[in-house]
């Protein structure tokens, strides 16, 4: 709600994340960008100037994707692993490489730290409660809910600073 009061709200600031003008670029997740398609038609998501509660629902998103990536001991890896043992720990190795990754083609240096973090995490694993009995078609359901909230929230490039020009 706080996004959509957000981008309702947002006022539109042509070249706003004009490298050449701008000290900080915010990335773009897929929920902001349909969003943006439903309240301002024609205009590009990256000329939304969102209000404060606009933002800081930008941040909630951001710390929830973080939260919901399917590695270790973060929910989304709790939530995968409830889903599929050897799929989580393939994923535990796979994903931190693939954000280190995403580090080494310049998206954001961020990930360099949360890959290797998370390549640690995947060693340093706690054994999870047993439970013998399949998840039933509703728990399934929002395990896959869970990632779609991922996949909205996700952005491969969240904050960019552009090199300033000579």
């Amino acid at each position: 709600p706080a996004l959509v009061y957000g981008v309702m709200h947002a006022k539109l600031v042509a070249g706003l994340a004009n490298p050449a003008h701008a000290e900080l670029i915010y990335g773009t997740p897929l929920l902001l960008r349909l969003l943006e398609a439903a309240f301002h038609r024609g205009s590009s998501p990256d000329a939304l100037l969102l209000p404060p509660i606009g933002r800081a629902a930008w941040v909630a998103l951001f710390v929830t994707s973080l939260n919901l990536v399917p590695v270790a001991q973060l929910d989304g890896g709790h939530i995968l692993r409830s889903l599929n043992v050897r799929a989580h720990r393939f994923l535990s190795l796979a994903l931190p490489v693939g954000l280190i990754a995403l580090g080494w083609l310049h998206f954001w240096e961020g990930w360099y730290i949360w890959g290797v973090l998370l390549l640690v995490m995947r060693f340093l694993r706690i054994p999870p409660v047993y439970d013998p009995a399949p998840l039933d078609g509703k728990r399934r359901f929002v395990a896959l809910l869970a990632l779609a909230v991922f996949l909205l929230c996700f952005m491969p490039s969240p904050i960019s600073i552009p090199r300033s020009s000579p």
